[in-house]
């Protein structure tokens, strides 16, 4: 059953005969209701690969990330969907998390040259460089670091304090792991509720010592 949702003559959701209404980026629509299909070709299976394998670094990102820096700026999805998005097409061909995908997105002026060292024996991954203050960037602002596994999509963060005007910020990971299957992002934020304001992310995949 479709439910209106502003009044006789405004949008609805659900379906309503052969009509289906939703909304979309807060536009509202209509389509003709279609059967869903469930063909298994060959590519649709690529796409259902590519899907369960986002989904599984996406939900690793979810409360650590996305609860706090994606969802105060999405408001017709959730921050989870919205980096769904954002990053379906950015994966390499093996399905696997790369340099150019998206962990932040926003006005703040980015990081600049992100770059991490890890080292195995110590699990230590130091970010450096990270004094550059550009554009409307201030040497208070905090920054995020964070390391992903590009296969077993394990995530580590830095605890907070680390800022513009740190000469470095490290990532404690686990030890014994090799530092090129260890994909690095970092981004600027803030200030905090109605007020938060996020840059652009970077991203680099580490370097052994």
């Amino acid at each position: 059953m479709g439910k209106i949702l502003s009044g006789i003559l405004g949008g609805f959701s659900g379906k309503v005969g052969p009509v289906v209404g939703g909304k979309w980026k807060d536009i509202d629509y209509m389509r003709s209701y279609v059967i869903p299909a469930n063909p298994n070709t060959a590519g649709q299976q690529t796409v259902r690969t590519r899907f369960a394998e986002l989904v599984a670094y996406s939900r690793n990102l979810l409360s650590v990330l996305l609860q706090t820096y994606w969802d105060p700026f999405y408001s017709n999805m959730s921050g989870f969907n919205a980096f769904m998005s954002e990053n379906y097409s950015l994966l390499d061909g093996s399905n696997v998390i790369t340099a150019n995908n998206i962990f932040s997105k926003g006005t703040l002026e980015p990081l600049h040259g992100v770059s991490a060292v890890y080292t195995t024996g110590t699990g230590a991954a130091v970010f450096d460089n990270l004094g550059s203050i550009m554009g409307n960037g201030l040497g208070t602002d905090s920054v995020y670091l964070g390391i992903i596994h590009k296969t077993t999509k394990q995530v580590w963060v830095t605890p907070t304090g680390v800022s513009r005007t740190s000469p470095d910020g490290t990532v404690t990971c686990s030890t014994g792991l090799t530092a090129t299957d260890l994909l690095a992002f970092a981004f600027c934020y803030r200030g905090t509720g109605p007020d938060l304001i996020v840059s652009d992310s970077g991203a680099a995949f580490c370097t052994a010592p």
